[in-house]
Protein backbone atom coordinates (compact mmCIF):
# COMPACT_ATOMS: atom_id res chain seq x y z
CA UNK A 1 0.00 0.00 0.00
CA UNK A 2 1.30 3.51 -0.83
CA UNK A 3 1.99 5.43 2.33
CA UNK A 4 -0.30 8.63 1.03
CA UNK A 5 -3.32 6.58 1.02
CA UNK A 6 -6.13 7.69 2.92
CA UNK A 7 -7.56 5.62 5.95
CA UNK A 8 -10.69 5.61 4.24
CA UNK A 9 -8.98 4.19 0.77
CA UNK A 10 -6.62 1.56 3.20
CA UNK A 11 -9.92 0.63 5.05
CA UNK A 12 -11.56 -0.40 1.59
CA UNK A 13 -8.83 -2.70 0.63
CA UNK A 14 -8.57 -4.18 4.16
CA UNK A 15 -12.42 -4.81 3.44
CA UNK A 16 -11.89 -6.45 0.02
CA UNK A 17 -9.01 -8.78 1.15
CA UNK A 18 -10.92 -9.92 3.90
CA UNK A 19 -13.50 -10.70 1.52
CA UNK A 20 -11.74 -12.46 -1.32
CA UNK A 21 -10.02 -14.29 1.50
CA UNK A 22 -12.98 -15.77 3.13
CA UNK A 23 -13.90 -16.45 -0.25
CA UNK A 24 -10.56 -18.63 -0.42
CA UNK A 25 -11.25 -20.26 2.97
CA UNK A 26 -15.13 -21.00 1.67
CA UNK A 27 -13.73 -22.85 -1.24
CA UNK A 28 -10.71 -24.78 0.38
CA UNK A 29 -7.81 -23.21 -1.18
CA UNK A 30 -6.81 -22.04 1.94
CA UNK A 31 -7.11 -22.75 5.52
CA UNK A 32 -7.10 -19.51 7.16
CA UNK A 33 -7.94 -16.06 6.34
CA UNK A 34 -4.63 -14.21 6.74
CA UNK A 35 -6.54 -10.83 6.98
CA UNK A 36 -8.62 -12.12 10.14
CA UNK A 37 -6.58 -9.81 12.34
CA UNK A 38 -6.14 -7.05 9.98
CA UNK A 39 -7.20 -3.96 11.88
CA UNK A 40 -8.91 -0.97 9.93
CA UNK A 41 -6.98 2.33 10.47
CA UNK A 42 -8.63 5.33 11.79
CA UNK A 43 -10.35 7.61 9.60
CA UNK A 44 -10.56 11.40 10.10
CA UNK A 45 -14.31 11.99 10.77
CA UNK A 46 -15.84 14.43 8.70
CA UNK A 47 -18.76 16.33 9.83
CA UNK A 48 -20.80 17.64 7.00
CA UNK A 49 -22.90 21.17 8.69
CA UNK A 50 -24.85 23.61 6.54
CA UNK A 51 -23.47 27.20 6.77
CA UNK A 52 -25.76 29.89 7.92
CA UNK A 53 -25.75 31.04 4.33
CA UNK A 54 -26.72 28.00 3.21
CA UNK A 55 -29.64 27.63 5.63
CA UNK A 56 -31.36 31.23 4.72
CA UNK A 57 -31.43 30.22 0.68
CA UNK A 58 -32.74 26.64 1.73
CA UNK A 59 -35.75 28.63 3.96
CA UNK A 60 -36.18 31.69 1.51
CA UNK A 61 -36.40 28.67 -1.42
CA UNK A 62 -38.93 26.48 1.03
CA UNK A 63 -40.95 29.66 1.80
CA UNK A 64 -41.18 30.66 -2.00
CA UNK A 65 -42.85 27.04 -3.03
CA UNK A 66 -44.88 27.45 0.40
CA UNK A 67 -46.16 30.55 -0.89
CA UNK A 68 -46.60 30.07 -4.48
CA UNK A 69 -48.16 26.66 -3.94
CA UNK A 70 -49.83 26.44 -0.38
CA UNK A 71 -50.37 22.59 -0.69
CA UNK A 72 -49.22 20.01 2.10
CA UNK A 73 -46.03 19.04 0.36
CA UNK A 74 -44.59 22.23 0.26
CA UNK A 75 -46.29 23.18 3.81
CA UNK A 76 -45.10 19.97 5.36
CA UNK A 77 -41.62 19.75 3.86
CA UNK A 78 -41.04 23.82 5.06
CA UNK A 79 -42.21 22.83 8.79
CA UNK A 80 -39.87 19.59 8.68
CA UNK A 81 -36.92 21.98 8.04
CA UNK A 82 -37.55 24.23 10.66
CA UNK A 83 -38.19 20.91 12.98
CA UNK A 84 -34.54 19.48 12.18
CA UNK A 85 -32.70 22.58 12.63
CA UNK A 86 -34.71 23.71 15.83
CA UNK A 87 -34.36 20.85 17.62
CA UNK A 88 -31.45 18.66 16.40
CA UNK A 89 -33.23 15.69 16.35
CA UNK A 90 -32.85 12.26 14.52
CA UNK A 91 -34.15 11.38 11.16
CA UNK A 92 -35.86 8.24 12.62
CA UNK A 93 -37.21 10.80 15.79
CA UNK A 94 -38.78 13.38 13.44
CA UNK A 95 -40.51 10.57 11.85
CA UNK A 96 -42.04 9.26 14.60
CA UNK A 97 -43.43 12.22 15.94
CA UNK A 98 -46.63 12.16 17.03
CA UNK A 99 -48.89 14.86 18.20
CA UNK A 100 -49.36 13.29 21.74
CA UNK A 101 -45.71 13.88 21.88
CA UNK A 102 -45.28 17.25 21.71
CA UNK A 103 -46.58 19.73 25.11
CA UNK A 104 -47.41 22.97 23.33
CA UNK A 105 -47.62 24.85 26.57
CA UNK A 106 -45.22 23.01 28.22
CA UNK A 107 -43.03 23.85 24.84
CA UNK A 108 -41.09 20.15 24.42
CA UNK A 109 -41.35 17.19 22.69
CA UNK A 110 -40.53 13.62 23.74
CA UNK A 111 -38.61 11.28 21.37
CA UNK A 112 -37.46 7.78 21.50
CA UNK A 113 -33.69 7.40 21.10
CA UNK A 114 -31.89 4.52 19.67
CA UNK A 115 -32.25 2.77 22.82
CA UNK A 116 -36.12 3.33 22.59
CA UNK A 117 -35.46 5.32 26.14
CA UNK A 118 -37.79 8.11 26.54
CA UNK A 119 -36.62 11.78 26.46
CA UNK A 120 -37.55 15.74 26.22
CA UNK A 121 -36.23 17.65 23.86
CA UNK A 122 -36.97 21.90 23.94
CA UNK A 123 -38.84 23.52 21.77
CA UNK A 124 -39.08 26.80 20.80
CA UNK A 125 -42.10 29.33 20.33
CA UNK A 126 -41.57 29.81 16.99
CA UNK A 127 -41.31 26.43 16.32
CA UNK A 128 -44.03 25.90 18.38
CA UNK A 129 -46.44 28.35 16.02
CA UNK A 130 -45.26 26.68 12.91
CA UNK A 131 -46.57 22.98 14.21
CA UNK A 132 -49.62 24.68 15.19
CA UNK A 133 -50.35 25.97 11.53
CA UNK A 134 -49.63 22.65 9.90
CA UNK A 135 -51.75 20.69 12.50
CA UNK A 136 -54.34 22.84 11.32
CA UNK A 137 -53.70 22.58 8.26
CA UNK A 138 -53.96 18.62 8.65
CA UNK A 139 -57.12 18.95 10.61
CA UNK A 140 -58.91 21.32 7.52
CA UNK A 141 -57.49 19.20 4.86
CA UNK A 142 -58.40 15.21 6.55
CA UNK A 143 -61.01 16.45 9.06
CA UNK A 144 -59.66 13.66 10.78
CA UNK A 145 -56.21 14.06 12.46
CA UNK A 146 -53.44 11.36 12.28
CA UNK A 147 -51.98 10.66 15.44
CA UNK A 148 -48.83 10.78 13.24
CA UNK A 149 -47.46 14.59 12.74
CA UNK A 150 -45.73 14.01 9.60
CA UNK A 151 -48.22 12.44 7.00
CA UNK A 152 -48.65 11.74 3.25
CA UNK A 153 -51.50 12.78 0.89
CA UNK A 154 -53.41 9.83 1.85
CA UNK A 155 -52.81 10.64 5.84
CA UNK A 156 -51.08 8.17 6.27
CA UNK A 157 -47.60 8.53 8.61
CA UNK A 158 -44.61 9.14 6.18
CA UNK A 159 -41.12 6.89 5.68
CA UNK A 160 -38.10 7.78 6.54
CA UNK A 161 -37.28 7.12 2.81
CA UNK A 162 -40.17 10.32 2.19
CA UNK A 163 -38.11 12.50 3.85
CA UNK A 164 -34.53 11.35 2.02
CA UNK A 165 -36.42 11.83 -0.94
CA UNK A 166 -37.50 15.63 -0.15
CA UNK A 167 -33.67 16.26 0.77
CA UNK A 168 -32.38 14.80 -2.62
CA UNK A 169 -34.64 16.85 -4.46
CA UNK A 170 -33.94 19.78 -2.21
CA UNK A 171 -29.77 18.98 -2.67
CA UNK A 172 -30.62 19.11 -6.97
CA UNK A 173 -32.37 22.62 -6.76
CA UNK A 174 -29.59 24.17 -4.16
CA UNK A 175 -26.61 22.49 -5.46
CA UNK A 176 -24.17 23.14 -2.51
CA UNK A 177 -20.99 22.16 -3.63
CA UNK A 178 -19.09 21.28 -0.56
CA UNK A 179 -22.81 20.36 2.13
CA UNK A 180 -24.44 17.47 2.28
CA UNK A 181 -28.38 18.12 2.03
CA UNK A 182 -29.58 15.73 4.42
CA UNK A 183 -31.23 15.58 8.10
CA UNK A 184 -28.09 15.00 9.96
CA UNK A 185 -26.44 17.61 8.29
CA UNK A 186 -29.55 19.45 10.07
CA UNK A 187 -28.57 18.05 13.44
CA UNK A 188 -25.10 19.05 12.85
CA UNK A 189 -26.06 22.69 11.59
CA UNK A 190 -27.83 22.48 15.01
CA UNK A 191 -24.73 21.79 17.79
CA UNK A 192 -22.45 23.73 15.25
CA UNK A 193 -25.12 27.00 15.68
CA UNK A 194 -25.34 26.17 19.63
CA UNK A 195 -21.47 26.07 20.09
CA UNK A 196 -20.96 29.43 17.96
CA UNK A 197 -23.66 30.84 20.34
CA UNK A 198 -21.77 30.36 23.60
CA UNK A 199 -23.42 26.86 24.36
CA UNK A 200 -21.83 24.65 26.60
CA UNK A 201 -21.27 21.23 25.37
CA UNK A 202 -22.10 19.36 29.03
CA UNK A 203 -25.73 21.00 27.74
CA UNK A 204 -25.32 20.18 24.03
CA UNK A 205 -24.69 16.52 24.95
CA UNK A 206 -28.07 16.21 27.14
CA UNK A 207 -30.52 18.20 23.92
CA UNK A 208 -28.77 15.92 21.37
CA UNK A 209 -29.19 12.93 23.81
CA UNK A 210 -25.40 11.42 23.40
CA UNK A 211 -24.80 8.83 25.33
CA UNK A 212 -21.08 9.54 25.85
CA UNK A 213 -20.02 13.49 26.31
CA UNK A 214 -16.74 12.07 23.89
CA UNK A 215 -19.26 12.13 20.88
CA UNK A 216 -20.27 15.75 21.44
CA UNK A 217 -16.84 17.31 22.22
CA UNK A 218 -16.33 16.08 18.18
CA UNK A 219 -18.68 18.99 17.13
CA UNK A 220 -16.56 21.22 19.50
CA UNK A 221 -13.05 19.58 18.35
CA UNK A 222 -14.06 19.53 14.60
CA UNK A 223 -15.70 23.41 14.91
CA UNK A 224 -12.85 25.30 16.61
CA UNK A 225 -10.69 26.38 13.60
CA UNK A 226 -13.91 27.66 12.36
CA UNK A 227 -15.13 29.59 15.62
CA UNK A 228 -11.03 31.04 16.01
CA UNK A 229 -11.04 32.63 12.41
CA UNK A 230 -14.87 33.95 13.54
CA UNK A 231 -13.44 34.70 15.99
CA UNK A 232 -10.58 36.65 14.39
CA UNK A 233 -12.79 38.04 12.08
CA UNK A 234 -15.76 39.53 14.64
CA UNK A 235 -13.39 40.73 17.62
CA UNK A 236 -14.47 43.88 19.24
CA UNK A 237 -11.26 44.67 19.36
CA UNK A 238 -11.06 44.76 15.57
CA UNK A 239 -12.93 48.10 16.17
CA UNK A 240 -10.55 49.78 18.62
CA UNK A 241 -7.23 49.67 16.88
Amino acid sequence: MDTNDKPTTINNRIKRAKTLMNWAVSEQIIEENPFQQAKRVREDVKIHAFTNEEVKQILSHLRRVKRRENSLFSIRNHTIFLTLISTGIRLGELVNMSWNDINFEAKTLMVYGKSRTQQTVPLTSQLLKELALWKAYCERKFHKLNTSVWVNQMNQPITVNAVKLFFKRLADVMCFPQTRCSAHSCRHYYAKSYIEQGGDIVSLARILRHTSIKTTERYLTFFSNELQENNKKFNPLNKLY
